[in-house]
């Protein structure tokens, strides 16, 4: 049964999450719902409520870890109330992770990237959420840059997905009013 907003914000509010990452959460569902409001309206298919529950849920594994392994954490919490959500906070990082990377980072070999346009947007938004303020695709690049560098394979898949998404979003980005 697909977990509902009322669920996911009961989930999020039981989970022992720090305060300030229920914000970014919140603040990243926002967002993410506006861009797949947005792409609905610009005649892609997308599960405005998936969308919003996953970006709401997308943190939760933060609960257990703050490392690059929160992502796996969010899905084992995840995976008993609903496999899709479960997916999305397992696919979230960046542009995802493959499992080259994954072999370098301490994650279980496996290919870590989003695949449904839902996970897509949840990763977008988040990449776009600094703490609880909204950025632009271009800081979301430079910090990737600053962190792994412009030659990396993560800032190459970061770069392709902004780029997919400003062309997808036409020219009233969603988040220049939000």
């Amino acid at each position: 049964m697909p977990v509902t907003r009322e669920r996911a914000e009961e989930l999020l509010t039981s989970s022992g999450l720090e305060a300030h990452v229920i914000d970014h959460s919140r603040t990243v569902a926002r967002l993410a719902c506006r861009v797949a409001e947005t792409l609905r309206g610009r005649g892609h298919p997308v599960d405005v409520a998936l969308v919003e529950t996953g970006a709401l849920l997308h943190d939760i594994g933060r609960s257990r870890s703050h490392g690059i392994d929160h992502c796996l954490e969010g899905y084992r919490i995840l995976r008993d109330e609903d496999e899709t959500i479960a997916r999305i906070a397992l696919v979230h990082i960046g542009a995802g992770i493959d499992r080259k990377e994954a072999s370098t980072v301490g994650l279980p070999v496996r290919d870590y990237l989003p695949e449904s346009l839902e996970e897509r947007v949840v990763a977008f938004a988040d990449n776009l959420v600094f703490g609880v303020r909204v950025g632009t695709p271009e800081e979301a690049e430079a910090r990737f840059i600053r962190e792994l560098g412009s030659d990396h394979t993560a800032t190459d898949r970061v770069r392709r997905l902004n780029a997919w998404f400003l062309d997808a979003l036409g020219p009233e980005l969603p988040w220049e009013t939000a």
